[in-house]
């Protein structure tokens, strides 16, 4: 499963679980229904805009559980149900998670260079 698929499926369980309407979310974002309902059904990408104004207005969402499927859905979930050692661990795990994706980032700008060189050379 590609990430933006699991992100899509994550934030879609999270507004239904919420029975957050996707009408209501659009003014809520300051979007078009069709542009927001759109990129949450598939047909168009999920922008990274799409996901941190989501963030914003909903801050109890776990971004962790959002990204990778860990942990609570909600960070008042995680919080009532863990001890100190657990969440400790969580931290470490999050640690790592954040280097997995600053290497993905690192090779994605490579990329990109890459092709802004191959462009700049035509």
């Amino acid at each position: 499963m590609t990430m933006d698929k699991r992100i899509r499926e994550k934030i879609n369980e999270f507004l239904d679980k919420q029975g957050v309407k996707r009408t209501d979310l659009a003014a809520l974002l300051g979007m078009k229904v069709p542009t927001l309902i759109s990129q949450l059904n598939g047909t168009r990408g999920l922008s990274i805009d799409v996901i941190m104004k989501i963030f914003a207005a909903y801050p109890d969402l776990n971004k962790d559980w959002v990204f990778t499927g860990s942990g609570e859905m909600l960070y008042s979930e995680l919080t009532s149900k863990s001890s100190p050692a657990a969440l400790m661990s969580r931290i470490d795990q999050l640690k790592s998670t954040v280097k997995e994706y600053e290497m993905e980032l690192l090779k994605r700008d490579a990329q990109i260079e890459l092709l802004q060189k191959m462009l700049q050379d035509k």
